[in-house]
């Protein structure tokens, strides 16, 4: 066969894995540099760049993936569904995303911001229980803010809701709530309500527990029904509308001690002197 200069030759457009490639061999010691190689093994030789102990790896296990390291350490990992960015040992800083599940986090040492569009969810976080939490749902849209891991700030909209809670949300954390479904706002201390108001006026629950109420006018709206009986040294004041103990705007008392509850009339309305 003549020789021929490389133009002259005839053009394919797809390398097949057994096709052969012309290799010049540097390092042969001979004359016969001239040497072939398989397509399938100079794709797989050119792979991995690497410089000293940092490389970048290609592979294709059906879905693909690329791999690079950093004086030994990996650094950056990239599949067909995610990739993975920064110290992916000590993990000291990191960004991840999640293609396929629509994730990502920022990551640096215990301290994280992360979007969740799966969960609904944006999350900012310390290491030491500070954060913040940001739900968006289709029932409904709620704020967390924590410090020490303990609740702070509950703004509830899931399933109509509509709640606010600055304190904890549960169990024995000091807490007000606002509940705009119910119109009520509660102070609650030890996991008790102990003071409600609503429409119908304001409800002293369980205040008694410590202390007394300094008041110029204290103002009682009557009420349908006799309260709740008092706990074992405790007492309440009521104005009665006729329903239940007591005439209509007679101002009812009742305590209770040594496990017997009486009560009495602190005003008779009747007997009243005219305004």
């Amino acid at each position: 066969m003549a020789n021929k200069q490389m133009n002259q030759l005839s053009t394919i457009s797809e390398v097949a894995a057994s096709d052969l490639m012309l290799i010049y061999d540097i390092s042969e010691a001979g004359s016969e540099k001239a040497k072939s190689i398989l397509y399938s093994d100079f794709e797989s030789s050119i792979k991995t760049i690497s410089e000293g102990d940092s490389f970048i790896t290609i592979t294709d296990a059906g879905t693909g993936q690329i791999t690079g390291d950093i004086d030994g350490n990996p650094w950056i990992e990239i599949n067909a569904g995610y990739m993975d960015f920064g110290d992916l040992t000590n993990y000291k800083a990191e960004l991840y995303l999640d293609i396929d599940n629509s994730y990502a986090q920022l990551y640096a040492d215990g301290y994280f911001v992360e979007v969740n569009k799966g969960s609904g969810h944006i999350t900012i976080k310390t290491d030491n229980g500070n954060d913040i939490v940001l739900t968006s749902i289709a029932s409904g849209p709620s704020l967390k803010c924590a410090v020490d891991n303990q609740i702070g700030l509950y703004l509830d909209g899931v399933g109509a809701v509509n709640t606010q809670t600055l304190g904890g949300t549960g169990g024995s954390e000091e807490r007000l709530k606002v509940d705009q479904v119910a119109n009520t706002i509660e102070s609650i201390i030890a996991g008790t309500a102990e003071m409600q108001v609503s429409a119908g006026g304001v409800d002293v629950v369980n205040a008694l527990t410590a202390g007394t109420i300094d008041a110029s006018v204290l103002g009682l709206l009557e009420r349908s029904s006799d309260p709740t009986e008092p706990t074992e040294g405790e007492a309440v004041i009521w104005m009665s509308d006729g329903s239940g103990k007591g005439d209509d705007g007679d101002v009812m008392i009742a305590s209770k001690a040594g496990g017997v509850t009486n009560y009495g009339t602190l005003f008779d309305h009747s007997t009243g002197a005219a305004w």
